[in-house]
């Protein structure tokens, strides 16, 4: 009877249990919606659907707990730092930095002009413009001067400067002259403009010692020519138009001592002239057209002379026949 009575009492205490449990259950899930906590199902699109705190969810979507916005979410927020009080001291001494700055002519603000000699350098340091009187240069990376803007009362000039070499390129006007100078190892090489001297434009290369070795441009009687030299300057051979009026082309080769010792040109028919002459300019050898159409070769110097021989034929002469 006695172990009857235990086991009648145990059922009991396990019934009361579960009734507890439920009981506490329902009243927590109570306490949770009343608590700011939402029941909601998530469908599989996105969709989300309130229900009730103890309802289940349909076949397919997720029970979620969300809880309520609270408008006192940031009250207990730390407040940002206050602005840290303006050192006046400081405030005082820009000002007066500012001001000084407006009072000069050099870079100063609301200011249109400045003051040469001034120079800019890069934030290193460095110089990369310089202004003086009459002139403005740049530098290059390493601090070397390769380019300049040069004004004078005469005229104005470019000038730049190879990092690498010796070598310096000058083009402008100044005076009456005009044009592009190229120097190499402190020698010029190539002069290029009009000649200050003589007022005619022309193209002149220089050896390494200086001596005018080739040229081309613009005679003084206004034609074209072109002349090359030997490296000590002495002319060799000149391409141009004859001599005054003269206005037929000429292909002229000289000695050293300047005087020409063969000549093509046209001839006096139209046709082409040949020349040859003695070292000290004697006419030695004619070769050319006739005005009937043939060619004709004299040869001097006794040939050259009128009436030479008994019949005054020419001494040495050569000619074609007519056609």
């Amino acid at each position: 009877m006695k172990r009857l009575n235990v086991i009648v009492a145990f059922v009991f205490g396990c019934l009361v249990t579960v009734i507890i449990v439920r009981v506490a259950v329902h009243v927590g899930a109570q306490a949770d919606t009343e608590g700011g906590i939402v029941h909601v199902c998530a469908a599989q699109d996105g969709v989300l659907k309130m229900v009730a705190p103890a309802a289940p969810c349909p076949s397919g979507q997720r029970s979620l707990l969300l809880k309520k916005a609270d408008s006192s979410v940031d009250i207990d927020k730390p407040k940002d730092k206050e602005t840290p009080p303006v050192d006046k001291a400081k405030l005082d001494d820009l000002d007066k930095r500012l001001k000084k700055l407006e009072s000069t002519d050099c870079a100063a603000l609301g200011k249109s002009r400045v003051v040469a000699p001034f120079e800019v350098v890069d934030r290193s340091g460095k110089r990369i413009f310089y202004v003086n009187d009459g002139i403005a240069e740049l530098y290059n990376g390493g601090g070397k001067s390769v380019a300049w803007i040069a004004a004078s009362n005469s005229g104005g000039n470019f000038v730049a400067k190879s990092a690498a070499a010796d070598l310096l390129l000058t083009f402008g006007a100044s005076g009456q002259s005009n044009g592009m100078i190229l120097t190499e190892n402190g020698v010029q090489r190539v002069d290029l403009g009009r000649d200050p001297q003589q007022g005619n434009f022309r193209l002149k290369f220089f050896s390494a010692g200086g001596k005018d070795v080739a040229g081309i441009g613009q005679s003084l009687a206004g034609t074209g020519i072109a002349s090359v030299s030997d490296k000590d300057g002495n002319r060799k051979a000149d391409m141009r138009v004859g001599g005054e009026g003269f206005k037929n082309g000429l292909f002229a080769i000289t000695n050293g001592s300047g005087q020409s010792i063969a000549e093509l040109t046209e001839g006096e028919s139209k046709g082409g002239r040949l020349a040859l002459f003695s070292s000290s300019g004697e006419n030695m050898v004619v070769a050319g057209v006739d005005a009937g159409g043939f060619g004709v070769v004299r040869a001097g110097p006794e040939s050259f002379k009128p009436g030479y021989g008994l019949l005054g034929l020419p001494g040495s002469y050569i000619a074609g026949k007519r056609q």
